[in-house]
Order: C-alpha cells, then structure tokens, then sequence
C-alpha cells in the first residue's frame, strides 16, 4: 500500500500543476499504463511516450533496507514524465552547451544511456534545465561502484544535478506546453503562478 501512495502522489503532483488528468483503468479501455515492476529488467524504467496497449512501467520494489524506485514521488514522477514523452534533459541536441559526458567513466555497456536525442518543441522553446526532474546526476552509471568518479559535470559551476525530489519549474511548464494547457490568458497565467511556487 505505501508503493501504490507513493506513486499516486506522484500523479497528483503532475495533475495538480497541469491540465492531465489520471484515472484508474477501467477494464476495457485499449491503451493504459501498467505499473509493475518487471522481473528480469530491474530498476526504475518507462517507455518514451504511448506505445498503445498494455505499457509496462517499471518501479523496483524496496529490497533489503534499500528504498529502490520508492524513496520519494519524485522517481515515480521521472518514469511517469517519459511515458507522457519526454526524454532525459541531458538526451537534448545543445546539451554539449552545458554539460561534458566523460565517456571514460561510464560504465561498459551503458553509454547508450548518454546518447542525445533530436530536439522536439518543448525543449526548443526553454533553457537547458540542470534542475530538471529529467537530469542524471553526476555519477549515474559510473565505472566507480562508490560514485566517486563523475561521469557527467556540468559547465556551470555550483549547480545540482540529479534531484528526483520534484518538477523543476521547466517541467511544470514543458508539460504544460507539449500538452496544450494554456488555455485563455487567466488559465496561462494561473498555470505560469503554480509552476513557479512547486518548482525547485
């Protein structure tokens, strides 16, 4: 039950701060979100966008003392924000602008996981967001089991990277962009007022 509260949390976060709009599968409807964790594949993973059918999205369970996908909304958030389409922050095609990928670091096998991706309008039309829920922090996938050598640093000093706590102000209003919410000019500006009092 402390799973399905976390990741409800999660939903009403992202509803509170858009126009989506959650709700519980009704047995017949075609295409749906499926939260389960996957057996082989471990780890907290989504597909990109909507697929159509059943579509998996897989949280690992708490494990030994060990929180996994649940020590907060916030990782529940990360895998929610790819299956309504969005790619990692550090997937965007200026990336190169703002952060170095020390390839040397990364761990064999995983460097696929730094690739970029071809820019779609939400993330032409706003700044590069290293707070972004959507950022691998600085060790993700090192070589160095402890986490001590980084595998990507960013070229602006004195910023964090990686927090899985809550939407940044960018994500709240990339959603709201790729989505469509703006609606007449008092709904825009009610939207533009949430995002700036959730956002980290």
């Amino acid at each position: 039950m402390n799973e399905v509260l976390v990741i409800q949390s999660a939903m009403r976060t992202i509803s509170f701060v858009s126009c989506l709009e959650f709700v519980k599968w009704d047995g017949q409807s075609k295409d749906y979100i499926h939260f389960h964790p996957d057996r082989k594949r471990k780890g907290c993973w989504s597909y990109i966008g909507r697929l159509g059918g059943r579509q998996q999205l897989s949280l690992e369970q708490p494990n030994g003392g060990n929180c996994k996908c649940f020590c907060s909304p916030g990782r529940a958030m990360h895998e929610i924000m790819h299956a309504l389409g969005f790619y990692h922050e550090h997937a965007r095609a200026d990336r190169d602008l703002y952060i170095e990928i020390v390839q040397k670091n990364v761990r064999k096998g995983k460097l696929a996981n730094f690739r970029t991706m071809k820019d779609g309008e939400t993330e032409r039309n706003f700044d590069y967001d290293y707070s972004s829920i959507m950022h691998y922090g600085p060790y993700f996938f090192s070589k160095n089991k402890r986490g001590k050598i980084p595998t990507i640093v960013p070229k602006q000093e004195g910023v964090d990277i990686g927090q899985r706590e809550m939407l940044s102000k960018t994500d709240c209003m990339k959603i709201n962009a790729l989505y469509k919410c703006f609606g007449d000019t008092a709904e825009n500006r009610k939207i533009q007022i949430i995002c700036a009092m959730v956002g980290i």
